[in-house]
C-alpha cells in the first residue's frame, strides 16, 4: 500500500478513482447506504471514475460483478432502469475522450484482452493461498517489501538504523494481521451492523479474482488487483474495531499505531538520505532523451503499442 500509493505510476491515480468509486457503489447499495449521495448521483459517480478507471489499468473488469449486482438491487428497490441509465450518463464527460482511440484504423478492441487470456491456466489453480494472503495483505502493515530484497538482508537494514526499531515488530504484526482477517471470513457472530454484507463483498470479490486468475497469463501478484484494496481495507476496518472494543485489542492496536508513526517517518527520512530515485539515477539519459526528443534511449515498449 506505502509503495503503490506514494510511486508516481497509474496504480497512484487508479486506486484514488477506486476509492471514490466504492463510496458510491456502498451508497447504491441500499443495506449499506449511509444516505450522504442519492442513489442517482451514486451511479453517476461510479459512470465517472470508471470511465476514467478504465484508461488507465486494466483492473477495472474485476469490478463488473459489483456493477451488476448495484444495478440488480437499485431495479430491487425502483423497478426502473434509472441506475444504469445515470451510470451512462456519468461516464460520458470522460468516456468520450476514448473515442478517437475506436475511430484509429490500426486500434483493435480485443488484442490487448486477447494476449492475457488463456484457456486454462493450472498454475494459478495451485494458487489459491497465495492469492487470498496477497489480497488481504493490501490492508496490512505489509513492510518487509520496503526494507529488503531477503530476509537476512531486512534484518541488517533494521539492525543499521536504531530509529527503525520498531518495524521489528510491524513486521509480525503485519502477518498477524492477514492471517485475522482471513481467519474473520468464518467467523459466525457479527462484528457490526453491516459487517457480514461487507464481508460477503469482499470474499465475493476475492473468490472472483481467483477465478480470473484462472483464465490468464498473469501471475497472482497485488499489481494486477490493487484497486480493490478500498473494499479489503473497510472489511479489514471491522475487525480492527471488534479488538479496539476490548482492553487488550486496545493496547496491542495502539501499540501498533505508536510503532508506525515512528517506523514511517524514520523510514521515509533514511530513504531520502540515499537519494535512491529513478530519477536521479537516469537524469542524464532522460535528459537526453528529451533534448533529443528520442523515447527509444530510456526503452522500448512492447510491440503492437500505440503509446
Amino acid at each position: 500500500t506505502l509503495h503503490y500509493s506514494t510511486e508516481m505510476m497509474n496504480f497512484s491515480f487508479t486506486v484514488a478513482l477506486a476509492c471514490l468509486f466504492f463510496v458510491a457503489l456502498l451508497e447504491s447499495l441500499p443495506n449499506l447506504s449511509l444516505g450522504w449521495i442519492p442513489p442517482p448521483w451514486a451511479n453517476a459517480l461510479m459512470g465517472l471514475t470508471l470511465s476514467a478507471w478504465v484508461q488507465l489499468h486494466r483492473t477495472w473488469v474485476l469490478i463488473l460483478p459489483l456493477l451488476l449486482l448495484s444495478f440488480y438491487r437499485r431495479w430491487r428497490v425502483s423497478r426502473n432502469f434509472q441506475a444504469p441509465l445515470y451510470f451512462l450518463l456519468g461516464s460520458l464527460p470522460l468516456g468520450a475522450l476514448v473515442l478517437p482511440t475506436f475511430l484509429r484504423p490500426d486500434y483493435h478492441l480485443f488484442r490487448d484482452v486477447h494476449g492475457f487470456s488463456l484457456t486454462f491456466n493450472t498454475h494459478n489453480l495451485l494458487s489459491f493461498f497465495t492469492t487470498l494472503v496477497q489480497f488481504f495483505a493490501m490492508a496490512c502493515f505489509e513492510m518487509p517489501r520496503f526494507i529488503g530484497q531477503h530476509t537476512g538482508e531486512r534484518f541488517h537494514f533494521l539492525a543499521q538504523h536504531w530509529l527503525l526499531g520498531p518495524g521489528a515488530f510491524l513486521w509480525f504484526f503485519g502477518f498477524l494481521q492477514v492471517l485475522l482477517l482471513v481467519v474473520f471470513l468464518f467467523y459466525p457472530h457479527s462484528v457490526a451492523g453491516d459487517w457480514k454484507a461487507v464481508r460477503g463483498l469482499t470474499g465475493g470479490m476475492f473468490l472472483f479474482t481467483y477465478l480470473c486468475f484462472l483464465f490468464t497469463v498473469k501471475n497472482p501478484d497485488i499489481n494486477t488487483f490493487y484497486e480493490i484494496l478500498p473494499l479489503v481495507l473497510l472489511d479489514s476496518l471491522y475487525v480492527c474495531n471488534f479488538f479496539w472494543s476490548r482492553p487488550w485489542g486496545r493496547t496491542v492496536l495502539a501499540f501498533a499505531l505508536l510503532c508506525s508513526l515512528i517506523f514511517e517517518p524514520s523510514l521515509a527520512l533514511i530513504r531520502r538520505t540515499e537519494n535512491n530515485s529513478f530519477y536521479l539515477r537516469y537524469e542524464g539519459t532522460m535528459s537526453q532523451a528529451i533534448a533529443q526528443k528520442n523515447d527509444h534511449l530510456l526503452g522500448e515498449r512492447r510491440p503492437g503499442f500505440l503509446y
